[in-house]
């Protein structure tokens, strides 16, 4: 009798020593795999993030000549027809940006024209200015008028090639974002002249002729 309760104590003992044995093994590979989870997973997020970097270092290039904005306004009521549209390459923080417009003016712009910009990161609104148009257009060098004046306002009926405006980037403006913009002009009696959006990756740092008070709107 008690070589058999000896012998049936062996036996469950080494039962649960056998099952330590699974147990601890089973939590070995399921550490394991775990780990190599993990792994798998950091290595993803590299991949990923080495993707955007360079897709990022694109969009930060885009060159100017592709039309990255397109107009938003209606042809039937706005007072110009946009026909193409071109922006400058770099979109900086505190620097100036431009607009060149081509298309067609219907109707007189006086002075009291403005032109009100938008910039929105996530459905939130980062960045909102109105700068007055007339005066914008005559500063900018390209809209030379007879003698070099400028242009001047009002400004009437006829087509608008080439036709640049510039307005300066707050230094409050978030960079390193790729962010949604609205450009509206509105006449003196509030009629919309023209709406151009787009998208933008706004940088931090751009080149020197680009700096605050330039006016090298387009690289050719």
């Amino acid at each position: 009798m008690m070589k058999t309760s000896q012998l049936l104590l062996t036996l469950i003992s080494m039962t649960l020593l056998a099952m330590t044995l699974v147990s601890a093994s089973s939590s070995n590979k399921n550490k394991m795999r775990l780990e190599s989870l993990a792994q798998k997973r950091r290595r993803t997020a590299r991949q990923v993030l080495a993707r955007n970097k360079a897709a990022f270092a694109a969009y930060s290039t885009f060159h100017a000549h592709s039309e990255r904005f397109s107009s938003c306004g209606n042809p039937n009521t706005d007072l110009v027809n946009i026909t193409s549209i071109q922006s400058s390459e770099h979109l900086c923080s505190g620097c100036q940006a431009c607009v060149k417009i081509d298309g067609v003016l219907k109707e007189n712009v006086e002075k009291g024209a403005v032109v009100k910009v938008v910039v929105t990161k996530f459905f939130f609104t980062v960045f909102e200015r109105t700068f007055d148009l007339c005066e914008n257009l005559g500063l900018v060098p390209g809209n030379e008028g007879e003698g070099g004046a400028g242009v001047k306002c009002p400004i009437e009926p006829m087509p608008t090639e080439g036709l640049k405006a510039c307005f300066t980037l707050d230094k409050s403006l978030p960079t390193g974002i790729s962010a949604s913009i609205w450009v509206t002009g509105l006449s003196v009696e509030k009629k919309q002249l023209f709406c151009v959006q787009g998208s933008a990756w706004i940088e931090g740092n751009c080149p020197a002729e680009y700096g605050p008070g330039s006016a090298a709107c387009l690289e050719q």
